[in-house]
Parts: C-alpha cells; sequence; structure tokens
C-alpha cells in the first residue's frame, strides 16, 4: 500500500499556490467546449473560460492600479517580506523532500504549473432509497473540468500520483475500473460493497482533466467532446434563448442555472421524507407546498444567466431572467411599472450614492394571501378570520392600511459620510396612496412596542419623529446607538418624504418644490453624467449609482482612525502610519451604475463599475488576513498599545 507523505502533499499545496500566476506561454482561444459537452438538463454551469486573458485585462482595473502604487507596496512590505520567507523556507524543505524521495515530482517545476480555464457543473441531484434500504442515498451529479494549457505534464504527474495515493490508501474499501471512451482513457473510483453510484471519475483529455461523480455523465460529456454523440446544454433551446440576453463570448466569468430544477429537487425530496421518514408531519400537505411555490411565481422563472467581463478598465456584468409575461405569477407579475426618470431632479449633485426602483407592496400582501389559500383552502380561511380579529382589535386594516397605503415609487440617496459617529445624511422618497393611513399604522405600531419606539409630530416643522428608546446602560460608555437614528418624515404631493433629521427632509422638500436644473442635481455629477446616455429609458424597473471615489473616501476615513488603535508588535505586518494617501487611491476610483429592464421574455440587469469578479478573490482574501491579524493581536494582548 502507498503511504502518503503528508508534509509532502503540504509543501505541494503551498506550491500550487502560484497556479493562477499570469501566463507567458500562447494557449488556443477558449472554446467553450466544456459547456456544449454538459449533459442537456444540466442544473447550474459555472465558468471562468480564459484565465489567462482575465488576468491581462485585470491589469488595467483600478484595484490592480492601486497595488501598483508604491505607497502601498511600502504599506504591505513587511507582510510580502514575510510572505516571501515562508515561500522560500517553503521552497527549500519542498526541494530537499524531492531529493529524499518523499515529493515525487520537483517543487521548481510545479510553481510553473498554471490553470487556464476552470469550470463546473451541477448535471443532477437527487435523493432515492434502493430497494431493501432504510436510508436514502445521494445522487448529485457534480463536474469540474480544469484546462492547464501548456503546462499540463506537469499537472498530470501530480493528478496522476494522487490517485495513486487514494487507491493506496483506501486499499479493499474502494474499485477502480478502466474503459475507453472517446478515446481518453476513463479510471473510475467508487466505493467497494456499497449501493452508492457515486464515485470518482477521471479522465484526462487534451490538456486538461475532467472529474466528475457520476460515471454517465463523464463518459457522456467524452462522447459528445470526441464529436460521437450531438446534444448538450448550449444545444437545449433555453440556454440558446439565454444566449440571446447574455453575450457569453469572451466573458470573465460565466453562469447558467434553472431555477425549476432545483425547485423539483426540494419537492421531491419533501415527497421521499414524506413517505419514509418516520417523523415526518402527517399536517404536511406536499402537493399544497408545491401550489403555493406557483403562487407565489417561483415557478415562472426558466433560467437565469448571467455574465461579467472587463472592457476598458471598467467591469461590465450581464443577467437575465428568463420569465415569458404569459408564464409569470405571484411576485413576478408586472404590476409596478416603469420608472420616470424625471427623479433624478429631487437627487442632489454631490450625493455619494441613490437607488430609484419599481416596487408594488400590495401585491406582496396579494401575494403571500394566494400561496396560502393555493396551499390550502381551509386553513388559509381560518388564518385570515383570525387575522380580521387581530386587525379588529388594533383598529387597522393590513391590507389597506400598510400594504395598500403605499404606492409603486421609491427613491432614495445618501450625502457623503460626515463623521465617524455619525449617520450621513440622506433622503427617502416613496409614493403614498393614504398619508393617513400610513400614520395610522405607525402610531399603533409604536404602541405596540411598550415604550420601545414613540411616534411625535413636531407641530413647529411639520414633520413626525420615530424615536427608539435604548438604554444603553453600562454597555459602549453608555453610548447610545439609537441617538444616532431618528427617522423623520413628512408628506408632500403625494409623497412621504423621509430622512434621519429634521434637516434631511427639510432639504430634500426643498429640492421636491425648485425648478428643474439639471445643473444642480445628479445629472451634472461628473461622475455620473457619463453614464445618462448609457441609461435605458423603455421598461426601466431599477437604478442605481455609486461615486466610489467619495464613497472610499469616507470609509477609508474610518479604517485609517481604527488602525492607530493597533497594537506595536511585530508579529502584525502592518505600519499604520505608512497608510497611503487617500488621493493614492481615490484617483484611479469612479462611480458605477446598474439598471434593470422588464421585458416580454423576463427581467435584464446590466452594470459598469470599477469592481468585478476580482471582489470574490479579494474578499477571500480579506477574510484569510483579519484572521491573522486578530489572532497575533490575541497573542499579543498584554501588551501596551500606542496610540497616536
Amino acid at each position: 500500500m502507498l503511504r502518503p507523505s503528508f508534509r509532502a502533499l503540504g509543501l505541494a499545496a503551498v506550491a500550487g499556490l502560484s497556479l493562477f500566476a499570469p501566463a507567458t506561454a500562447q494557449t488556443q482561444a477558449p472554446t467553450n467546449a466544456f459547456a456544449r459537452a454538459l449533459p442537456a438538463d444540466t442544473l447550474m454551469y459555472v465558468s471562468a473560460p480564459d484565465l489567462k486573458t482575465t488576468l491581462e485585462e485585470f491589469q488595467s482595473m483600478p484595484l490592480a492600479k492601486m497595488w501598483r502604487e508604491k505607497e502601498v507596496q511600502d504599506f504591505f512590505g513587511r507582510a510580502l517580506a514575510m510572505a516571501d520567507d515562508a515561500w522560500g523556507q517553503m521552497m527549500s524543505e519542498a526541494r530537499q523532500a524531492h531529493e529524499n524521495g518523499q515529493l515525487p515530482f520537483d517543487p521548481d517545476q510545479l510553481v510553473k504549473a498554471r490553470i487556464r480555464a476552470a469550470s463546473f457543473a451541477i448535471t443532477s441531484m437527487a435523493l432515492a432509497v434502493p430497494e431493501g434500504q432504510r436510508e436514502p442515498l445521494p445522487r448529485f451529479g457534480l463536474v469540474l473540468h480544469l484546462d492547464f494549457g501548456d503546462t499540463a505534464p506537469i499537472w498530470n504527474q501530480v493528478l496522476q500520483m494522487g490517485m495513486g495515493m487514494l487507491q493506496g490508501m483506501a486499499g479493499d474499501e474502494m474499485t477502480t475500473s478502466l474503459r475507453d471512451v472517446g478515446g481518453v482513457q476513463l479510471t473510475t473510483m467508487r466505493p467497494a460493497n456499497e449501493p452508492i453510484e457515486m464515485g470518482i471519475n477521471v479522465a484526462f483529455v487534451g490538456n486538461g482533466v475532467l472529474i466528475g461523480t457520476l460515471e454517465d455523465d463523464v463518459a457522456g460529456m467524452l462522447q459528445r467532446l470526441a464529436g460521437e454523440t450531438a446534444g448538450g446544454l448550449t444545444s437545449t433551446a433555453d440556454f440558446k434563448a439565454m444566449a440571446r440576453h447574455v453575450e457569453f463570448s469572451g466573458a470573465e466569468t460565466e453562469v447558467f442555472l434553472r431555477p425549476g430544477r432545483f425547485i423539483d429537487f426540494a419537492m421531491d425530496t419533501l415527497r421521499l421524507a414524506k413517505e419514509n421518514a418516520p417523523g415526518f408531519p402527517e399536517w404536511l400537505d406536499v402537493d399544497g407546498v408545491e401550489r403555493a411555490v406557483q403562487a407565489l411565481g417561483l415557478r415562472s422563472m426558466q433560467g437565469i444567466g448571467a455574465t461579467e467581463r472587463y472592457v476598458d478598465g471598467k467591469a461590465v456584468s450581464s443577467s437575465f431572467v428568463m420569465a415569458p409575461a404569459a408564464d409569470r405569477r405571484g411576485f413576478l407579475t408586472d404590476t409596478a411599472g416603469t420608472i420616470d426618470l424625471g427623479f433624478l431632479r429631487w437627487i442632489p449633485k454631490d450625493a455619494v450614492s441613490f437607488s430609484a426602483m419599481k416596487i408594488d407592496v400590495g401585491n406582496i400582501y396579494k401575494t403571500l394571501t394566494a400561496a396560502l389559500r393555493a396551499y390550502d383552502e381551509n386553513m388559509a380561511e381560518m388564518m385570515m378570520g383570525q387575522l380580521q380579529d387581530m386587525e379588529s382589535q388594533l383598529g387597522l386594516s393590513l391590507e389597506k392600511d400598510l400594504f395598500g397605503a403605499f404606492g409603486n415609487d421609491l427613491v432614495y440617496w445618501s450625502m457623503p459620510i460626515a463623521a465617524m459617529m455619525a449617520a450621513p445624511e440622506m433622503g427617502i422618497i416613496v409614493s403614498v396612496k393614504d398619508q393617513e393611513a400610513v400614520l395610522r399604522t405607525l402610531q399603533t405600531l409604536a404602541n405596540m412596542s411598550d415604550g420601545f419606539v414613540s411616534l411625535k409630530q413636531n407641530e413647529r416643522r411639520g414633520t413626525w419623529q420615530l424615536r427608539f428608546e435604548f438604554d444603553a446602560g453600562g454597555m459602549m460608555g453608555g453610548f447610545n446607538p439609537a441617538d444616532m437614528f431618528v427617522p423623520t418624515f413628512t408628506f408632500k404631493d403625494g409623497y412621504m418624504v423621509a430622512g434621519f433629521t429634521n434637516g434631511d427632509v427639510k432639504r430634500a422638500v426643498t429640492r421636491m418644490e425648485r425648478e428643474d436644473d439639471p445643473a444642480d442635481d445628479i445629472r451634472s455629477n461628473p461622475e455620473f453624467a457619463p453614464f445618462l446616455a448609457q441609461i435605458p429609458k423603455e421598461g426601466l424597473s431599477s437604478l442605481s449609482f455609486t461615486d466610489w471615489k467619495s464613497s472610499f473616501e469616507g470609509m477609508y476615513s474610518i479604517v485609517a482612525s481604527a488602525a492607530m488603535f493597533l497594537p506595536m508588535d511585530e508579529s502584525i505586518p502592518f505600519e499604520p502610519e505608512l497608510l497611503p494617501e487617500q488621493s493614492t487611491l481615490t484617483q484611479h476610483l469612479y462611480g458605477g451604475v446598474t439598471w434593470s429592464r422588464v421585458s416580454p421574455d423576463g427581467y435584464s440587469s446590466s452594470g459598469v463599475g470599477p469592481f468585478g469578479p476580482e471582489m470574490f478573490v479579494i474578499l477571500g482574501g480579506a477574510v484569510a488576513a483579519g484572521i491573522g491579524v486578530f489572532a497575533a493581536m490575541d497573542g499579543g494582548a498584554d501588551m501596551p498599545i500606542r496610540i497616536r
């Protein structure tokens, strides 16, 4: 039996951290062969089809430009030096292990390995109880494809070694079989003497490897790749329809999924549990759950597609929810209408962000009650009767005084952060159908809070304030966070105008009353103005904007202030006094905008901004770094803290 050297495996894993580094060798353009080879009924497909080009294009993005700034390099200098030392030590140990025969491959060759493309798919999801068994067994089809380009020989050696070690460790507990499919050897490893169909199926195809949990899936993909059989995901009608709305070619990341198939799995699992689980609640009607799901409109979504790409130093996103108008139900019913861009005159020129949307609040109530009735009409009548009794006691109607009192228009904006312990100025404007009903509902809810919330009218200013009574006691030095937020509102021309202070509300009302002057509102904001020509005028259901430069400045000031409280210790690889100047970073930032539209085919969303798919990597690294910093701080808790 092969006995693995776990230290050698660790060294190999650390050495493999370089696999995503930019490559210099030329590779063929991506052909999306993985998507074409997937089974036609695949549930979900996710791909980064050309990592080499993605990394090259990322160099023109704001985060990459920030990283190359000398001030940033100086700030991270100690951390980079520590990482270099750790890397050098690890590589030295790996070379020694290789010389001693503990590591079967040269680590200096391994660090040259690259992944050119990575794709993942869920081809099927099911649970089944085998004959003669009591417990259900999973049958999940998961497929991974990695393209190694011209570094494939290095990876093949590593993976072959890993498969051999796995077989050695498993011994008689695992069976291994080999067969030729489409001119490629398919290796299948599966637990011995177990009824489970899932296993590990591996095939080296061209410059990559195909790994899946179900033998039939991988074999079928190999046959399609070899041209022996036709069909596949991209040949299906719904994928072709999605491709007409979302351009997959040339994207950095691409996603396609079928929500209905996930709902099918959930419903099948419920039915299986009802038939086999002894503790399953008898009162739960699985068919009723399916009726409720349809009433909510969840079955209206036939597919979801999304892509992100880098274009001229900007991240461009696109997504589409395929939901034909004739099939829409529940929450997806078109009842809200479309946005009139006239609201832009209300938004201050120097706002750092704003959002506007159409939302039918009344439809929320109608959909929820329809779903309840679809589940069980008798139970719905009983529950609605109880609700009416409660409403009679409270003196209000949820349908008319809460959900039905508001209109379909919602606009809000935020101004720059002024101070660390103060809420930023903001404005909220929402259309109302019955302001007396809104006031009655808010007063009733306040009365039910046992003094925690109070609603008071400021007669002199003509506004109302919601105050949250929170006794901080000895916590936080007696600081009461509720003092930062005092929701204030008034009514103006069929709208509820709200903010955190009387001043916020007064300024918002003043802007609603002024003459239309593009030179004095968000339309003349230099970060937003360039997008005006791109925003569609027809079918617009939402629009959002963020001035990332101004937003970053506010957040950066808070981070810089907090950094001064870090303990001075060599184990913490950052020096607060070396924090880069704001302008060093913000010079690379710009505004970002997203909008969504409704069409007869479904719902589309588009966006342009400074951040793209790299944020998933950055956030993951930030979490890891944060854990390391807090661990270092915990280890040095007894050391004095120096505050500048």
